[in-house]
């Protein structure tokens, strides 16, 4: 695991563990010698081991002895790069009692606490932390491989404890657009104005306004950011990728443009172009970039994600799981991961993708809830629906703040006909997140499917619908709900929409059935052609068929 607990690596690196990195032989120690120089033998020796752990034991009996609070720190920071939490828990207690004024064994504790998922004490601690040095100082401890609704959970508090402290506010805006609550993050940004940060606000501003589906007003504030910053290369890359999301490619290759003219050869233009040639399928030209930008020795981790993303894209499984699995960047290792063992499903076996998974809860434990996210889609996936909804159901209840788990419980419930179960969950969700088009457009959907309370119904999936309007899934329970509502003629240009854009069955269905209620069999016919010929044992399509002239 890579940490970014620079103030612990600093710490080591200037030479406050004597033979840390030593490869020299150590001398055997001697019965007679100084208990000094006994402890010191030992701990070369433990060094060459390259044992983090042991060498987290040797710098707490060190401390111990000596009391000792720098010693202690760097325990806890070996104990937690070997992933020993309660011994890194014991050596963060002692640093705390030793310094009682430092601030870094409160940042150790949260991490240790992120490790173990207890989110309680990570709260407590990020507390003391901003109470000594303020959000500067609890920033650090939430980079890296954290999950997202972990870091969300433990700075939400302190923007509500501080809502005048513009620095918090900006963290918090940044933790809650990681978590996906666009909402929270787009009021918090405004509390933030007038603060330090100025560009990274408007960057989680643009980014809030586009996830709540205000997309023309995004754009309209990046231009306007782009037009007040002109010598800003990052800005302009970061609004390049937010048009190369709406799609609107030329002006995001004019915008990487601008950059590249200002910052010739930097790393982040030359991925953003590659992520837009990816966009337009040009591949070869993206692999061509990043070939270079590796050969430079930049962006590796971003490289990487993204050869992985164009070797998935042809089914060569095994050189994208290479590309996957060797990232090892905070920021992207989530991501990277889970995307990882769906490739190993694919290439080789779901058991394997499951022990990779496993593999990875021992590397990053504070991305827990990604990984058990990843581990019910992999066996929802697989058709193993009964296995998947038990460790949704356990995983939600071990981590109920992480919205997504309850939302994966929420559709493995419907699909096992837990229907209350299902819209118990999905309400809450919108309950809790009234903005958030993905859980809309779920309850919509289920209301539409299992109750008659199909106005109720179609009220969620317009709010779904107006934060993503060109949805495959939001434009097929548009169609059907106004199907269900008696409203075909008005129905069937949504779900023809929806099966343009998505392909799946499910739609198929939908639109079959609306076009045999218009009387259009011959359109009727086309689809179910189409769909049969994607799924031909699929036993819904062959039922419609016998409603249609042979």
């Amino acid at each position: 695991m890579r940490f970014h607990l620079q103030f612990a690596a600093g710490l080591c690196a200037a030479g406050l563990l004597a033979g840390c990195a030593s490869h020299t032989p150590a001398p055997a120690p001697a019965s007679s010698a100084p208990a000094a120089q006994r402890s010191r033998d030992f701990e070369a020796m433990a060094s060459k081991l390259h044992s983090p752990k042991l060498m987290a034991r040797v710098l707490l009996q060190q401390a111990t002895e000596q009391k000792d609070g720098k010693r202690a720190i760097l325990a806890a920071y070996f104990a937690l790069r070997a992933h020993a939490d309660k011994l890194a828990d014991r050596a963060a207690d002692l640093a705390h009692k030793l310094e009682p004024e430092s601030v870094v064994p409160h940042q150790l504790m949260v991490r240790v606490a992120l490790d173990n998922g207890n989110i309680r004490t990570a709260r407590k601690q990020a507390a003391a932390v901003y109470k000594a040095r303020g959000a500067d100082a609890v920033a650090p401890v939430l980079q890296g491989p954290v999950d997202p609704w972990f870091a969300y959970a433990v700075v939400r508090p302190l923007a509500q404890a501080h809502p005048h402290d513009p620095a918090v506010q900006l963290l918090f805006a940044r933790t809650a657009l990681q978590a996906g609550d666009d909402a929270a993050a787009l009021k918090a940004v405004g509390r933030a104005a007038g603060g330090p940060g100025a560009e990274a606000a408007q960057f989680v501003r643009i980014q809030a306004l586009w996830g709540l589906g205000q997309r023309g007003k995004a754009l309209h504030e990046g231009a306007k950011a782009l037009a007040a910053h002109p010598k800003s290369v990052g800005l302009r890359v970061f609004f390049a990728g937010v048009l190369t999301r709406a799609g609107n490619y030329r002006r995001a290759r004019e915008t990487l443009d601008d950059a590249a003219a200002l910052a010739p050869g930097n790393g982040h233009v030359i991925l953003a172009y590659a992520v837009l040639d990816a966009a337009q399928n040009r591949d070869a030209a993206a692999r061509e970039r990043l070939t270079g930008l590796l050969e430079e020795g930049g962006q590796p981790a971003g490289a990487y994600h993204l050869l992985g993303r164009l070797a998935a894209r042809q089914q060569n499984w095994g050189e994208a799981f290479g590309w996957y699995q060797a990232v090892d960047d905070g920021d992207f290792l989530a991501t990277s991961g889970v995307a990882a063992a769906y490739v190993l499903a694919q290439w080789k076996d779901l058991a394997t993708a499951r022990s990779y998974l496993g593999h990875l809860e021992d590397v990053a434990p504070a991305l827990m809830p990604t990984w058990l996210d990843a581990e019910a889609g992999l066996l929802q996936q697989a058709g193993r629906i009964q296995k998947a909804y038990g460790v949704a159901t356990k995983a939600a209840r071990d981590y109920p703040m992480v919205r997504p788990l309850r939302y994966q419980r929420a559709i493995l419930a419907d699909t096992l006909g837990k229907t209350d179960v299902a819209l118990r969950l999905l309400h809450t969700l919108v309950s809790e997140d009234p903005h958030k088009g993905e859980y809309l457009n779920a309850y919509g959907y289920t209301l539409t499917e299992h109750t008659q309370r199909y106005r109720e119904a179609l009220g969620y999936i317009k709010r779904a619908l107006a934060v993503d309007p060109d949805d495959g899934a939001v434009l097929d329970s548009m169609g059907w709900v106004l199907y269900r509502l008696g409203r075909p003629a008005k129905a069937v240009d949504y779900l023809r929409r929806a099966w343009k854009q998505t392909g799946d069955t499910d739609v198929a269905e939908h639109l079959v059935k609306v076009c045999i209620a218009l009387g259009r069999t011959g359109e009727a016919s086309r689809v179910l052609h189409e769909a049969l010929a994607k799924a031909p044992g699929n036993a819904a399509l062959k039922q419609l068929r016998q409603r249609l002239p042979q």
